[in-house]
C-alpha cells in the first residue's frame, strides 16, 4: 500500500531516544508534511547515539500513535545511519 493512500495521510516520524543502558529516554514528533527524513537525520546527527525513527500516525481510536506496518526504520549507529524498510 502507497503512501500516498487516504489511510496514510497525516503521516509523522517519531524518534524513540535511548540512553546507554538502552532504556527509552524520550519521544520527539517531526510531521512528515514539514520535514523529510533526511531532515530528521541531519538534526539527529551528532546529537544523539542511540535512536530509532519510526513511521507513525496518531490513532484517534486508540488516542495515541501507531508504526505502520510498512514504515521505516532506522537506527543511528553512532558513525551512520542503518535503514531497516
Amino acid at each position: 500500500m502507497a503512501y500516498t493512500t487516504k489511510r496514510y495521510k497525516g503521516t509523522t516520524y517519531m524518534v524513540e531516544v535511548y540512553d546507554d543502558k538502552d532504556n527509552l529516554v524520550e519521544k520527539e514528533y517531526y510531521p512528515k508534511h514539514l520535514f523529510s527524513l533526511k531532515d530528521v537525520f541531519k538534526k539527529l546527527k551528532g546529537r544523539e547515539q542511540d535512536c530509532e525513527i519510526y513511521e507513525v500516525r496518531f490513532s484517534k481510536k486508540l488516542n495515541r500513535y501507531k508504526q505502520i506496518p510498512n514504515g521505516i526504520m532506522c537506527s543511528w549507529d553512532g558513525n551512520a545511519w542503518v535503514t531497516y524498510l
